[in-house]
């Protein structure tokens, strides 16, 4: 091969170099944001299921029906609205989990796909070794 076939050849590589390690980078920012995210998550989901544990350790919590203070049809209007809350709580939570599980399934592909970009690097590389 030629003198200007290789300086054209090795341009070239190392311009694929340049732009698939960009690419390397825009992934690891992504990475990084989705990662602060997941955190953020898991931290609320923590704080949650303290509250959650309190909420359940409460007598008042298991018992709407208190003498004196809610019987009858205040007992079940609460009771009803209660209920209906914890539902909503246990909703969330597992919605919480999914995003949890969706961040992780992006997380792994932007992981497998730098390893694609990392070998793609190398074998730029391995080539413009063996020009010279």
């Amino acid at each position: 091969m030629g003198s200007k076939e290789n300086t054209a050849l090795k341009n070239q590589l190392d311009s694929l170099i340049s732009g698939k390690t960009k690419e390397i980078n825009t992934c690891n920012a992504i990475k990084d944001r989705l990662n602060i995210e997941r955190g953020n998550l898991e931290n609320y989901k923590r704080k949650w299921i303290l509250q959650y544990k309190k909420h359940c350790a409460s007598q008042i919590a298991s018992e709407v029906v208190i003498k004196n203070v809610f019987e009858g049809e205040i007992a079940d209007k609460l009771q009803k609205t209660y209920g209906d809350q914890v539902d909503n709580m246990q909703e969330s939570k597992e919605k919480m989990d999914i995003l949890c599980g969706k961040l992780d399934s992006q997380i792994q592909k932007l992981d497998s796909h730098i390893l694609k970009l990392q070998g793609e690097i190398s074998s730029a590389k391995t080539k413009i070794n063996l020009m010279d």
